[in-house]
């Protein structure tokens, strides 16, 4: 055996070890490193979505809220809501979303689905309080898209025409009339 014979020799040993020591990947499978990647998190988002949603009948917030919504709007229109899947979905999303921010900004802590939800009701609920033409818009895209005015409706703040108030507009004119010419002290 000369050198060149010993070192393909020695090449042909470390080969083969290294080939015994290497996982072997066949095309389909995957190894078993990644299926525990994978599985840790797919068990990781199905603990934060028990998480967000209500236990109620094992239903998310998401479907609650619809649910509450369709009722409500059949009580309000004595029509049943049209909904219409991917359109009023990413809008009660939407809602839910901001009023989740908004109560977790107000507590500074993360809102609870419980919390999210009375204040959907809260909205609704208030429906009196909204302005005439917030109440035209029942849509749920319409509502999403109008959300900061309603609340700010419900808080009291119009953002719409006043009706006229005759008696305020002449004691405002009267005073504007006295500061600008003071009665003389006779």
């Amino acid at each position: 055996m000369d050198i060149s014979d010993k070192a393909r020799e020695n090449v042909n040993k470390r080969w083969d070890k290294k080939k015994r020591n290497t996982p072997v990947l066949q095309p389909n499978k995957v190894s078993n490193t990644i299926k525990g990647k994978e599985r840790k998190e797919k068990e990781k988002k199905e603990k934060e979505s028990k998480d967000s949603s209500l236990s109620e009948n094992g239903n998310s917030l998401h479907k609650i809220a619809i649910d509450f919504y369709c009722d409500w709007y059949l009580k309000k229109v004595d029509v049943k809501y049209p909904f219409q899947g991917g359109r009023d979905g990413k809008a009660m999303k939407d809602i839910l979303d901001h009023i989740r921010k908004a109560i977790s900004e107000r507590n500074k802590t993360k809102a609870t689905d419980d919390e999210v939800m009375n204040g959907w009701e809260v909205v609704l609920n208030n429906y009196p309080k909204w302005e005439k033409f917030y109440q035209s818009k029942l849509k749920l895209s319409e509502i999403a898209s109008n959300l900061p005015n309603i609340f700010a409706n419900i808080k009291g703040i119009k953002h719409g025409k006043q009706p006229f108030d005759l008696q305020k507009t002449i004691n405002d004119t009267g005073d504007l009339v006295d500061a600008l010419y003071p009665k003389e002290q006779h």
